[in-house]
């Protein structure tokens, strides 16, 4: 076992007697700083995904994912959704999003409070 769970022992990354990954039976990903945390776990370490929900308490949801396997490509490796530099680039992205939408809302009140402020000087 190369990868073992630390609470059940499942090989996170099993290869079979010749050595060759499984990569369908991989249980491999990258949650947010902060899930790992929740689930007490700190810089080592692995857990397989039903582990990990079992210590949240919960159902893991796509936001607690920073990477995740995206299946297998042709050449029988396993393709992540996004891997830890974009996954940083993702995070980055949604602050930026969060930030913009605020603006955004920001915006749109002092344009109405403006257009009060000229309908209460029109009368």
């Amino acid at each position: 076992m190369r990868a073992p769970c630390n609470d059940c022992g499942k090989d996170t990354r099993p290869v079979d007697a010749n050595g060759k990954t499984i990569v369908a039976e991989w249980d491999e990903y990258i949650v947010r700083p902060e899930v790992w945390r929740a689930a007490g776990m700190g810089a080592r370490g692995f857990l397989c995904t039903p582990c990990l929900s079992k210590r949240l308490g919960r159902k893991l949801t796509a936001a607690d994912y920073l990477a995740r396997p995206g299946g297998v490509g042709a050449d029988g490796k396993l393709g992540f959704i996004t891997t830890k530099v974009d996954a940083l680039r993702i995070v980055a992205l949604e602050e930026a999003a969060r930030r913009r939408a605020t603006e955004t809302k920001e915006r749109r009140e002092r344009r109405a409070r403006r257009k009060r402020q000229r309908k209460l000087k029109g009368k």
